[in-house]
């Protein structure tokens, strides 16, 4: 007998990321280089995907298919803002995508596109190198 896997459902282990967006996504000096003494201007979107385009481009195999899943991108970052107002500042905002993260990554009946979007998300700012640097200030301090 062949078992049937949906397209539309989670099937990945996302365990060992969950795990690494609750160990250092609240604190506060993880996200280091995001202001939190200010509230949210559009420069801070325009900042986000910066800094997701590049792997979101290689990922999603050019411009266009960027372009698609534009509206998956600005979903996650204004959702906080729609919900907790225009006075949250960036660090805020960062904090509740990385909650959104951990709720995509445990939902087993997620689509695809939210899963490639989730993981772009995750990729670009859940990075060695960042962890590293975190893990830096952490001990000067």
């Amino acid at each position: 007998m062949t078992k049937i896997i949906p397209f539309e459902t989670n099937r990945y282990d996302h365990t060992k990321k969950i795990e690494l967006i609750k160990k250092y996504a609240h604190y506060d000096k993880f996200w280091f280089d995001l202001d939190d003494n200010r509230k949210y201007i559009r420069q801070d979107y325009l900042d986000f995907v910066a800094t997701i385009y590049p792997k979101a481009y290689y990922r999603l195999n050019g411009h266009q298919n960027v372009k698609r899943h534009l509206l998956y991108f600005h979903i996650f970052f204004k959702l906080p803002l729609h919900l907790k107002g225009k006075h949250i500042t960036p660090r805020k905002i960062l904090k509740s995508v990385s909650k959104s993260l951990i709720n995509v990554f445990q939902n087993k009946k997620c689509s695809s596109v939210m899963i490639d979007v989730s993981n772009i998300i995750y990729e670009s700012y859940f990075t060695p190198k960042r962890i590293s640097e975190f893990k830096r200030l952490k001990v000067l301090n």
